[in-house]
C-alpha cells in the first residue's frame, strides 16, 4: 500500500514538472519571444526614423552652406563687373554711371558671365539622385 501511494505521488509530481516545462515553454514561445521582436522591431523602426530625420537634416545643412557659398562667388563676380564698368567709366573721363560703348560693355559682360560660370563649376549645388524623404 505504500509502495502504491508512493508511486501516485510519484506520478503526480512528474505531471506537475511536466506541466510546469510545457507551461514554461509555452509561455516562453508564445508570449515571451513575440512581445520581444515586437519591441525589437519597434526600436529599430525608430533608430531609422531618427537616423533618416538626422540625415535629411544634415543634407539640408550642407545644401544651404554650399548655397551661400555659391552667392557669396556670384556677389563677388557682380562686385568685380560693377568695378570694372565704373573704373572703365573713369578711364573715358566719365562719371561712375555712364554709357560705354558697344566694346568695352561685351567686353565686361563676357568676363562677367565666365566669372559667373566658374562659381556654378566651383560651387555647384550637387542635388541627390533620388528625392528626399518627407
Amino acid at each position: 500500500m505504500k509502495k502504491n501511494v508512493v508511486q501516485k505521488f510519484m506520478r503526480t509530481i512528474v505531471a506537475a514538472s511536466f506541466l510546469v516545462v510545457a507551461g514554461s515553454i509555452f509561455y516562453f514561445y508564445v508570449i515571451f519571444l513575440p512581445r520581444l521582436n515586437r519591441e525589437t522591431l519597434k526600436m529599430q523602426h525608430e533608430l531609422a526614423e531618427t537616423r533618416l530625420v538626422q540625415d535629411k537634416a544634415f543634407f539640408l545643412e550642407m545644401f544651404e552652406h554650399k548655397r551661400k557659398i555659391l552667392n557669396t562667388c556670384l556677389d563677388d563676380a557682380y562686385a568685380d563687373y560693377k568695378l570694372e564698368l565704373q573704373n572703365s567709366c573713369y578711364n573715358l573721363g566719365e562719371s561712375k554711371e555712364c554709357v560705354l560703348p558697344n566694346d568695352i560693355l561685351s567686353s565686361s559682360n563676357v568676363k562677367y558671365q565666365s566669372a559667373k560660370d566658374r562659381c556654378y563649376e566651383r560651387f555647384p549645388l550637387d542635388l541627390p539622385e533620388e528625392k528626399l524623404p518627407e
